[in-house]
């Protein structure tokens, strides 16, 4: 996988470099865009010559977009000055008030954007902007593609885009882009392998290659497993997580002993080895809670798979136990959606244990949190648990009262455009 990241960072960079093309045209799924962006931020954070300023947001009409780019870069300009400030450097200036509130077309209010972007590199010459719009979500292709040819219209011999370097998406499986663009000159184009059999065949080499370091080989052993187990390749999992499991044990990472673990435990419950996977995962929470800085994700993960594990053997009392750590986890991580989704669960493994009163009480703490946190999806899953008991035991004022509130959920719901 590194050497198929490094093509495609040499790429990108050689469009930077360059000086005869002003856009380059990324031709990419949304998966591979994350892949893209991860690779230019860290082009961004090594650069000394290039000022960068990359967009992910989503594209749903050009009027939208412009705003969303004028607020994020309004947002990005006001953190620089307090760290200017804070540090005592000479602070830009400050985001202009005409720009921020401007009735002109959208396409112009991106060009303004981008020529205040390259006004604000310290020297005229031999500094660019890198001028990134990779939207991960494209609710109207043809828009976005008519916007961007807007943006990108320039004249020689002296362009507007001067001292800018441009990096736009055409989505892969939606090539309009390409379509609109094909007779602009001055444009590079790339459609970059980042194909599952590209980045497999990438590992599989760096496995093979003697000259890297041994850690680096197994940590590409490691990426194999996971490509294996997801396509149902078991056997060939199990032998490289044993593998790797006798190395890192042997050498006390714990954190990467109780990740092996759990896809071993992973492995066998795809598998229909149940009983092996709760050896595994039981045997992945010691490393994973152990040591002075345990590796929650991995931990948030192991707890994840018993809990679920015991729901689905009916297991009630162990299931609640997990569950019960597992909200607090995700606490932890700061992820309300499995806070949530714990909760549910928790409430009702304690149901179908004949904690009634628990088991309301979890679902009506989850229903406040999926509320305040805009969760619609579960918290109308968590009120329709609620009605259905309330139905079941006969209290009317209560099943009336859960129904309102559903009610109000699906109002808001419509008011939102959820």
């Amino acid at each position: 996988m590194r050497k198929v990241l490094e093509r495609v960072n040499e790429r990108l960079q050689g469009f930077v470099s360059q000086r005869d093309d002003l856009a380059l045209v990324v031709r990419c799924g949304q998966t591979e865009s994350i892949l893209i962006l991860k690779i230019l931020e860290n082009g961004e954070e090594s650069s000394s010559t290039e000022m960068y300023w990359i967009f992910a947001e989503p594209f749903r009409n050009p009027d939208d977009y412009a705003t969303t780019l004028v607020e994020t870069f309004a947002a990005k300009n006001d953190a620089v000055r307090i760290l200017q400030e804070k540090e005592g450097m000479p602070i830009w200036p400050s985001f202009p008030e005409g720009l921020k509130y401007a009735k002109s077309p959208p396409a112009q209010r991106i060009r303004d954007l981008m020529v205040l972007a390259r006004a604000l590199l310290p020297a005229p010459e031999g500094l660019l902007v890198v001028w990134v719009m990779l939207p991960l979500e494209m609710a109207d292709h043809e828009g976005y593609a008519l916007l961007m040819r807007e943006v990108l219209r320039h004249e020689f011999p002296f362009p507007w885009c001067h001292h800018i370097r441009t990096i736009v998406r055409d989505d892969s499986a939606h090539p309009v882009l390409s379509q609109k663009l094909a007779k602009m000159p001055r444009l590079a184009w790339y459609e970059p392998d980042l194909s599952p059999r590209a980045i497999e065949q990438s590992l599989d080499a760096e496995v093979e290659d003697p000259e890297l370091p041994l850690e680096q080989r197994l940590q590409a052993v490691l990426l194999t497993a996971g490509m294996d187990y997801s396509h149902k390749r078991y056997d060939q999992a199990i032998s490289k997580y044993q593998l790797l499991f006798k190395y890192f044990a042997g050498k006390g990472n714990l954190a990467m002993s109780a990740l092996i673990l759990n896809g071993m435990g992973e492995v066998h419950l795809a598998r229909g080895n149940k009983g092996e996977a709760v050896e595994c995962f039981q045997a992945a929470l010691i490393p994973a809670a152990e040591g002075p800085s345990p590796p929650l994700p991995v931990l948030t993960n192991v707890v994840l798979n018993l809990a679920n594990l015991r729901m689905s053997e009916k297991n009630w009392a162990e299931a609640e136990s997990y569950y019960v750590e597992l909200q607090k986890l995700a606490t932890i991580q700061r992820n309300p959606p499995l806070k949530v989704s714990a909760i549910e669960n928790l409430g009702q493994a304690q149901y179908e244990q004949g904690k009634i009163p628990a088991a309301l009480e979890s679902w009506e703490a989850g229903a406040s949190v999926a509320e305040k946190l805009e969760l619609p999806t579960q918290h109308k899953s968590l009120l329709e648990r609620l009605g259905k008991h309330y139905r079941r035991v006969g209290d009317r004022a209560k099943q009336r009262e859960v129904e309102q509130r559903l009610a109000g959920t699906a109002e808001a719901s419509s008011a939102s455009g959820r």
